[in-house]
């Protein structure tokens, strides 16, 4: 029964119960600021004071690399596949640094007592999850201890004591942190409701525009200001930049379809069946682990070149090689009914060859001479590539929206001022050159610099004061007069909506923020007219019918929205103490 699990000792074993918290652990790397200083001997970065070695690195790439082989079952990775596991290999390294400085800080001890506790009453998932271990339907643990006791096991045994000496820490660190963590029963009320309670509502939405605008003066803005400073903090970045897209090249598409030609072959030949070459080769990972099985569908379910072929395949039949924007796919139908058919498929991805990446490359290496010679405006534009700007993001926090992995453009941010422009820089699926547009770092802004944003501000505020009043007047008039809503809209020319029953997850037609308008209509009476401010627009509404979930299905949901909310709560205690670390741990990346 061992001997599986043996052959698989690569395998993490999860013992955290906190599975989020620990993967925000692992990731947390990704979100750090880098810097570009160089380097000495060996050294490819550094957490602190504490050096990581580019033989460490390659340690830790290459058993991350062991185990998505041997996971996967592929024989090779592809150049982002490579790129994701160096970069998480720096990431996992960045992690044990940080982690192993905490453990001896705040001497988060572990003993043999407390490990071999885990170790005989947690199993792995991998042992928990196979069915020789249960009996009755229950998991047989005096089997499980059996079988670890084997003198013959030992190296199971071993393997799995190391890993959860390694982890418990981590396990107790989580705990300390999110021990405090409670759910009201109000809360899980209100949650519940605000999901679940349907609601039917007619309303008139009325755009903020006042007769006589509202001014603020530079003396009542300077008042404001000084009352009110922290609301002012400037800390944020802008940046434009152009990016070369990482394509595949014809070559690399014409190699992909010999690769899916030589499988085609191997499977009509008999050398392997569908199913298998689908869980071995295909790139779809979502179905090869099911043999590449996507069930039954309909036409206008899928791309249309894939759902042209499949539906003229008769059941038991295997396309030719069939291109869409996902790749090259093979497809097999295995029974076709009057509207529908199910099939399998292989999906070989179309990756751009390493000449291929070199070649752009070297047009992004031209273009940014170009750049020194011409401008950043003129010369995307004699390039036909677009400028984009990016939204105002604050370095220190790690993140920036238009960007999945952003440590080597915040690494340039960081050291670099206004008006810069960096090299080129490569991400996963783009190369990217980069301008920062606006760099404003300032903990306490000056009145001055900040005069424009706060005027702006406090007219937003007076707006919505003005606003508030106009509508008021509006609801005095529909109530006075008796006027139904509808007749009230059509008279001044407004938008009406009168709406079927509908939850918060269904959206409301010209609604700003959805959560605000659902929270004013569960405060209110049935059918009393009330009205709701907004950044652009106004709300005049009235609730014709509620329908609150039955008493069944909130104790059917309770569980589920005190799971969802605790864990809510824990992620953002979590959150913050990933933001107080960053300021502590400072990590420089020098490859």
């Amino acid at each position: 029964m061992m001997t599986k699990l043996r052959k698989n000792m690569t395998i993490i074993f999860i013992i955290v119960i906190l599975s989020f918290v620990l993967f925000i652990f692992l990731d947390w790397g990704r979100n750090l600021a880098f810097s570009n200083n160089p380097t000495t001997g060996n050294f490819i970065g550094r957490v602190n004071k504490t050096k990581i070695t580019s033989e460490q690195l390659n340690r830790e790439f290459l058993n991350l690399r062991k185990n998505y082989l041997e996971n996967s079952g592929k024989n090779s990775l592809t150049p982002d596949i490579e790129t994701q596991l160096e970069e998480e290999a720096f990431n996992q390294l960045v992690t044990k640094i940080i982690f192993d400085d905490i453990i001896k800080k705040y001497k988060y001890n572990v003993y043999s007592e407390e490990i071999f506790d885990v170790l005989y009453n947690i199993p792995p998932e991998m042992v928990k999850n196979d069915q020789r271990f249960y009996k009755d339907g229950k998991f047989d643990f005096q089997l499980y201890k059996q079988i670890i006791n084997d003198p013959n096991n030992n190296e199971f045994k071993m393997n799995y004591y190391k890993q959860i000496e390694e982890n418990l820490p981590k396990v107790k660190i989580q705990t300390d942190l999110v021990s405090g963590v409670k759910v009201q029963n109000d809360e899980i009320s209100r949650l519940i409701k605000l999901n679940l309670t349907k609601v039917q509502v007619e309303y008139v939405v009325v755009p903020t525009v006042l007769d006589v605008p509202p001014t603020v003066l530079d003396d009542e803005a300077k008042t404001y200001f000084e009352k009110k400073k922290y609301l002012f903090e400037d800390n944020n970045v802008i940046l434009s930049y152009i990016q070369i897209m990482k394509e595949s090249s014809n070559e690399d598409i014409l190699n992909a379809k010999e690769n899916i030609e030589g499988l085609r072959n191997d499977i009509l030949n008999g050398n392997l069946t569908f199913e298998k070459a689908a869980e071995l080769y295909s790139d779809d990972y979502g179905s090869s682990s099911n043999g590449g099985y996507l069930g039954y569908f309909k036409r206008g379910k899928m791309v249309k070149e894939f759902e042209d072929a499949a539906f003229e395949l008769k059941s038991g039949q295997i396309s030719k090689p069939v291109k869409t924007a996902y790749g090259w796919h093979l497809i097999k139908v295995e029974d076709v009914k009057k509207d529908s058919i199910s099939a399998r498929h292989i999906l070989i991805k179309t990756f751009p060859s390493y000449e291929t990446l070199n070649g752009i490359l070297n047009r992004a290496n031209n273009i940014l001479n170009r750049i020194k010679d011409l401008g950043f405006e003129k010369t995307a534009e004699l390039e036909s590539l677009k400028v984009y700007s990016t939204l105002p993001f604050d370095p220190d926090e790690g993140f920036i929206k238009e960007f999945d992995n952003p440590n080597k453009i915040l690494n340039f941010v960081k050291n670099a001022k206004q008006g810069d422009i960096s090299k080129v820089i490569e991400l996963n699926d783009r190369f990217v050159i980069v301008r920062i547009d606006k760099k404003s770092i300032s903990k306490y802004p000056e009145f001055e610099a900040v005069k424009e944003q706060v005027k702006d501000y406090m007219l937003e505020k007076k707006k919505k004061i003005l606003s508030a009043l106009g509508l008021l007047n509006m609801v005095k008039k529909i109530k006075d007069g008796k006027i139904s809503l509808e007749k009230f809209a059509k008279d001044n020319k407004l938008i009406y909506h009168k709406t079927a029953l509908q939850s918060i997850s269904e959206k409301l037609p010209d609604v700003d923020n959805q959560y605000q308008f659902f929270g004013a209509l569960f405060a209110a009476q049935k059918d009393d007219i009330y009205y709701l401010t907004g950044s652009k627009n106004g709300y005049i509404f009235r609730v014709l019918k509620m329908e609150e979930p039955a008493v069944e299905k909130v104790q059917e949901s309770y569980s589920q929205y005190l799971k969802s909310l605790h864990q809510s709560k824990q992620e953002s205690i979590i959150r913050e103490w990933m933001n107080s670390l960053r300021k502590k741990y400072i990590v420089n990346d020098y490859r």
